[in-house]
């Protein structure tokens, strides 16, 4: 996660693509700052709209707002083996995973920031995920994206509870 905003507004090697922040009806607002945020910085084709309307392969970099549980966001975590997430919605709950693949927290209400190369396409493309289980987690979520994303920097996902920050993967 550590390329945000610059993956988003500089592209890779030359080649920018548009991005679109998805989101659910309740984060709205959240992903209308994400998008306007970008446009600041100098992102040209950037629009918000409801994930609901967003196809996979859709050559454009994905900022995805959301619940575990909505079908893009779901699809992402269903392929964590192969992305090597050591932070991952399971039964209900964040799993948080050290450095070895140790089991090392469970989350009750939470959300996660994580990014992927885009798979549902072929193009370097980029895919950051700002999800959870609690309306209240992902919305901080998205004011450390917003507001604090040095946090960002050295992780490769970051995960929020009870307004406590954990850089993931934790060490054990």
């Amino acid at each position: 996660v550590g390329g945000f905003p610059k993956a988003f507004t500089n592209g890779y090697e030359g080649q920018v693509y548009p991005t679109i922040v998805g989101f659910e009806p309740e984060f709205r607002v959240e992903a209308e700052k994400i998008a306007s945020y970008l446009k600041s910085l100098g992102a040209d084709a950037v629009e918000a709209k409801p994930l609901a309307e967003i196809e996979r392969g859709t050559e454009a970099n994905l900022i995805l707002v959301g619940w575990f549980n909505s079908p893009l966001i779901r699809d992402f975590y269903e392929r964590k083996s192969r992305l090597s997430l050591f932070a991952y919605p399971e039964n209900g709950k964040v799993t948080i995973l050290d450095f070895h693949g140790n089991k090392v927290e469970s989350l009750e209400e939470a959300a996660l920031i994580q990014a992927a190369k885009n798979p549902w396409n072929s193009k370097p493309t980029i895919l950051l995920v700002i999800a959870g289980n609690h309306e209240k987690c992902v919305e901080q979520a998205v004011t450390i994206v917003l507001e604090s994303p040095s946090l960002l920097r050295h992780a490769s996902s970051l995960a929020i509870a009870d307004d406590k920050v954990f850089i993931v993967p934790v060490e054990g």
